[in-house]
């Protein structure tokens, strides 16, 4: 396959994975940036799709992202928990947009597409945030102990349906100590020490509890004023399995099409269709891992017919759906 004028043999990919994955995080993260400042992660590698874990339980890095930088739409195959340290962004949560200041926390569950939109608004010119990861075993395993997350309830079967995340905001309140949990942890990750796992899913423990208190006391982040862009990506959510093109769109909302497509393109830094396609494989990748054969499932996402899921997806993953198959069912 070519990216960019590069030629990318599949075993060479799976080379470069199982080296890049067996590398320190502090390395990743190296080499992660140097490639997002230089290439701005446009068409060469959607690295926040591409993320693992290399625990079994409990992961943690430290990321930087610039507010010239387009950080794709994607999902995970496990939890993730964002502090933002600095920087103030939006942030697309599903279908729901919010405005992010320092000190909040974004919970993600496995599967919920997401994304930051650096907007004119931002104070800073980067957005800093320390970042966990918990598997799902390790949290299927507790899932009894915070029950207020909702986060954890499977949808059912074969529905285009995203899990639900959580916007807390910290403030100056009783919860601003939630900070030094995620410090303790990505710490801990750094170092690496003996009996690191124990301390990780102990501290991970502790803070998914106070963040289940927190949710039930109420003090979420309501969603940013909405606008005509929060309209349209509800509208694909909705008409996800149906044909969704520029045109209809635009007519149902009384607007030109050139109209439609520079919104998005100001708004989201991506084309419509790139915004579609986006979202589509993203449920394709959740029905995938809910065990709903393929043959099924580029019809449910949208895809005209499953040539067209195959190459869409192969182009973003550099997998073949069945090859994502076999993945999961590895796990």
């Amino acid at each position: 396959m070519k990216r960019n004028g590069i030629d990318i043999d599949a075993k060479d990919y799976q080379k470069y994975e199982q080296s890049f994955f067996s590398l320190s995080r502090e390395k990743q993260n190296e080499i992660r940036q140097f490639l997002l400042e230089h290439y701005k992660a446009r068409g060469v590698l959607n690295f926040y799709q591409e993320l693992k874990m290399r625990s079994r339980f409990v992961d943690a890095q430290r990321d930087i992202s610039l507010q010239s930088d387009t950080l794709q739409l994607h999902s995970h195959s496990f939890y993730e928990l964002l502090y933002c340290c600095s920087g103030n962004p939006e942030y697309l949560l599903g279908a729901e947009r919010y405005q992010i200041e320092e000190g909040d926390i974004i919970v993600i569950p496995p599967g919920l597409s997401h994304r930051p939109l650096f907007t004119e608004k931002m104070k800073n010119e980067y957005y800093e945030r320390i970042v966990i990861w918990i598997s799902t075993d390790f949290a299927d395993s507790c899932k009894n102990l915070w029950p207020d997350l909702s986060i954890n309830g499977s949808p059912e079967s074969g529905k285009i349906n995203s899990p639900r995340g959580h916007i807390v905001h910290t403030g100056k309140g009783q919860w601003e100590s939630l900070s030094e949990y995620f410090t303790r942890i990505y710490a801990e990750s750094v170092r690496e020490s003996r009996a690191c796992e124990s301390v990780l899913c102990g501290n991970a423990l502790a803070l998914m509890g106070l963040l289940s208190q927190a949710v039930s006391g109420e003090i979420q982040t309501i969603s940013e004023k909405e606008d005509l862009v929060d309209d349209v990506v509800r509208f694909i959510e909705k008409h996800m399995g149906d044909k969704i093109t520029l045109e209809d769109t635009a007519h149902h909302f009384y607007i030109s099409q050139s109209k439609l497509s520079k919104l998005f393109r100001s708004r989201m830094d991506i084309s419509f269709y790139q915004f579609v396609t986006q979202r589509r494989l993203i449920a394709a990748r959740l029905l995938i891992e809910r065990g709903i054969p393929l043959n099924q499932i580029g019809e449910q996402v949208g895809f005209c017919d499953y040539a067209a899921f195959y190459r869409a997806f192969r182009r973003e993953y550099r997998l073949s759906p069945t090859q994502y198959k076999n993945l999961m069912c590895q796990k």
